[in-house]
């Protein structure tokens, strides 16, 4: 995915999952970065559907999980994923029920995360697309013109 504009660098970053991906680290206004916080999805992504999304870029993306600051106060990031309509969907991957993406996994026929997974979003199936992105807060309250 190419993005353009202030406040993005990419960062390479090897996990216990992923080798050698290259991952999009972007920082967000406070106000964007607490409007994530309230929308948070990774209980509802099993069952089915998301809680509510966020547009950037006037792109669907869901907060799928994030990490506390420590102190029990906030949220140091956040990593969001991009979503789009089934109906418009041309991946490689078969979209897939989250318990059936994840016996693929198991079964590594499947690489982990969340690309290719279904979900209902406003009563409309959609299907996770792209690399998991890392949403910090900016240390300044500047809207970033890409938003």
């Amino acid at each position: 995915m190419k993005v353009r504009g202030m406040g993005i660098m990419w960062y390479n970053f090897i996990d216990q999952y992923q080798l050698n991906n290259t991952y999009m680290i972007i920082a967000l206004p406070f106000p964007k970065f607490k409007e994530i916080e309230s929308k948070l999805s990774i209980h509802t992504i099993p069952e089915g559907y998301v809680n509510d999304y966020i547009i950037l870029n006037n792109r669907k993306y869901v907060a799928v999980g994030g990490c506390g600051n420590g102190k029990g106060t906030g949220w140091s990031y956040f990593w969001i994923n991009e979503i789009i309509p089934l109906s418009i969907y041309v991946g490689m991957l078969p979209p897939l029920t989250y318990s059936e993406h994840n016996r693929a996994v198991e079964l590594n026929k499947r690489e982990r995360g969340y690309t290719g997974i279904l979900v209902n979003c406003d009563k409309i199936l959609h299907v996770f697309v792209g690399e998991l992105i890392t949403v910090e807060c900016s240390k300044s309250e500047k809207q970033l013109e890409i938003f």
